[in-house]
């Protein structure tokens, strides 16, 4: 494998792909999706490729379960079955795809905002997305602090019991996740990616995550950072905070 990490690389292998799309009879069109989509002014040479084709209603098992309608073009090193509708491959040339194949009806059902169209037939219409709606921004900044706070507490019970990998999750990820969705609400930081927070966090936030992920052995030094952090950022419930201290202290 030779890898060749560059934007050009990146370049040609969209072209690629969408040569590749084009000569199925099934293939609709080809979308781009994170920065392969409408931001694409934001990829570099480290970005991985997000798409969905969109095939003719029927077609989708042909073309979920086997790779050579690109593979022929582009050598596939390592690939696997992500979810019914999709795939993850890894190039020989180190481009990473993440894909979906859609239907016209499951595309209309399971499209995000932010896609672009690199390829499609005469009539096609990529639907408008821009006004989709998620559950995550109906919650209060409030909802996402206390859960943080949750988190914490949990995660300081399971130190205690001596289950730090279990409590790592709850401390480094789920509730410093929860921190960073109201940090970016308070702050009116633009969310680049609705189903990963965390990208970009260090360019739109400022954050110095440095100072707040210690890892496995040092956990009790990420929970009080975290907690310092929320506390210093919102007004949480002094009372949990207390009993995290009480018991990160006693680890």
């Amino acid at each position: 494998m030779d890898l060749n990490l560059s934007l050009e690389t990146i370049g040609q292998t969209i072209e690629q792909l969408i040569e590749a799309a084009k000569r199925h009879s099934s293939s609709i069109a080809l979308i781009g999706a994170g920065s392969a989509g409408a931001e694409f002014s934001r990829m570099d040479k480290y970005s991985d490729i997000d798409f969905f084709l969109i095939v003719e209603e029927g077609a989708s098992a042909q073309f979920i379960n086997d790779n050579s309608w690109f593979g022929a073009d582009l050598t596939i090193a390592f690939s696997f079955r992500d979810t019914d509708h999709g795939n993850k491959a890894l190039l020989s040339n180190g481009v990473f795809l993440e894909f979906a194949i859609f239907t016209e009806t499951e595309l209309a059902k399971y499209g995000i905002p932010g896609l672009r169209t690199l390829w499609s037939r005469e009539g096609f219409i990529l639907p408008d997305f821009s006004t989709a709606t998620y559950a995550a921004n109906e919650r209060d900044i409030s909802y996402y602090v206390d859960q943080a706070l949750s988190n914490l507490y949990v995660g300081a019970l399971r130190m205690r019991r001596g289950e730090r990998l279990a409590a790592l999750a709850m401390i480094e990820r789920f509730a410093l996740t929860n921190l960073l969705i109201a940090y970016r609400r308070k702050k009116g930081a633009f969310v680049e990616d609705l189903f990963n927070i965390e990208r970009r966090a260090e360019k739109s936030l400022g954050v110095d995550f440095s100072s707040l992920i210690y890892g496995y052995a040092s956990l009790e030094k990420s929970l009080e950072a975290i907690l310092a952090f929320a506390e210093s950022n919102f007004e949480i419930n002094q009372s949990i905070a207390a009993a995290i201290r009480a018991l990160n202290q006693e680890n």
